[in-house]
């Protein structure tokens, strides 16, 4: 068993978050911060940690500011 990903530093220098939602079972780069997620993902629990998952994609939730965003993560299992 893995233990979830470290948290990731979202950058805020930009002021916004990088990308748009991808297209369920469209591979998106680890790392990659998107500001929604497409409909139809589900919650998935691993050692404590939430992720969604959207096809095969996963993403962890993070904050920017007060805002929700989505940072695609490799699969948790």
């Amino acid at each position: 068993m893995r233990p979830p990903p470290p948290p990731v530093h979202v950058d805020n220098y930009w002021g916004a978050p990088f990308g748009a939602a991808a297209a369920v079972g469209t591979a998106i780069a680890i790392g990659a911060i998107v500001s929604s997620l497409p409909p139809g993902c589900r919650t998935v629990v691993v050692h404590g940690a939430s992720y969604r998952q959207c096809g095969g994609n996963y993403y962890a939730p993070r904050y920017e500011g007060s805002s929700v965003v989505y940072e695609v993560v490799p699969p948790p299992y």
